[in-house]
């Protein structure tokens, strides 16, 4: 293998200049470019949650959970609709109640969700009830509850 001089290596970049500032050009390019996307999105590849979720597989809760407190929600003879997800620790049930039906009895649906589950899960989880009615221009309607795993009772918002 043939030693490279210096002078021919002078020589090479003095003949192909601008060859060189280009490619010097784009490599400070995919740097900047790179350092950008740091910048703007640090988290990409992390969980979405963090570790919100540590421990969530002691009180995981299933399907079957969600079909019951929505059998249970629907038992209710002003309750027209129900339904129920689940979003990392937040329970989502989300109530249809009839036309007429006393927005002090609507909000008595959070009591059934809470005494559907165990305290375990109460002790774990956040609940959030959407409670809408169905026709669209009662008053005091739709509502929001919200309870944090931390806190005794719901919180309530509502139209009125």
């Amino acid at each position: 293998m043939k030693k490279i001089d210096k002078r021919e290596v002078k020589a090479l970049v003095k003949s192909n200049k601008y060859t060189v500032f280009v490619l010097a050009c784009f490599a400070c390019f995919l740097v900047l470019l790179f350092l950008g996307y740091k910048l703007f999105f640090p988290n990409t590849g992390a969980p979405v949650y963090g570790d919100r979720l540590d421990g969530i597989e002691e009180v995981e809760l299933s399907k079957d959970d969600l079909e019951g407190l929505t059998k249970e929600l629907k038992s209710k003879d002003f309750v027209e609709d129900a339904s129920a997800h689940i979003n990392g620790r937040i329970i989502k049930p989300i109530v249809t109640v009839k036309t007429g039906t006393k927005v002090g009895d609507a909000k008595g649906l959070t009591d059934v969700v809470i005494k559907y589950f165990e305290q375990d899960y109460v002790d774990f989880y956040d609940f959030e009830v959407f409670i809408k009615c169905s026709e669209t221009s009662e008053n005091g309607y739709p509502i929001i509850a919200y309870k944090s795993n931390s806190s005794k009772t719901f919180s309530y918002s509502s139209a009125k």
